[in-house]
């Protein structure tokens, strides 16, 4: 239901932020009205890993609307890394790392990719443990 959306993305951030021990507030306004707007596909699975990506990339104290890539364009077909351009995704592959203290498994869960896809980013962009 449209009404619950906020209520889910806030209980996702909250889960997002205690596994990477972060402490962000909330989202802002933009991505508050890009999330009640988003026709969720992918319904709450989906959500909740945008959530998760958002939380790991938030620099500031709210998730923005330039975490929430993925509501700026189009539902991909294929839930992923968004591939803005290779410097981001790298960024994203190597932070996720870190908040897993370099679990392969949970980074490729976090970023919601399988853990086959991460090896070959991590070769591709020449990321070393």
């Amino acid at each position: 239901r449209r009404e619950d959306i906020l209520l889910f993305a806030n209980f996702f951030l909250d889960q997002a932020n205690r596994e990477m021990d972060k402490q962000l507030t909330g989202f802002d306004d933009k991505a508050s009205r890009a999330l009640l707007e988003y026709p969720w596909p992918g319904n709450l699975r989906q959500m909740k890993n945008m959530v998760r990506r958002a939380t790991l990339l938030a620099q500031g104290k709210f998730i923005t609307i330039n975490e929430l890539n993925e509501l700026k364009e189009p539902a991909p077909a294929i839930i992923g890394i968004p591939l803005r351009n290779e410097e981001a995704e790298k960024h994203q592959i190597i932070e996720a790392l870190r908040q897993t203290g370099n679990n392969k498994s949970r980074a490729a869960q976090l970023l919601g990719i399988d853990r086959k896809t991460l090896y070959n980013k991590l070769k591709l962009y020449n990321i070393s443990d």
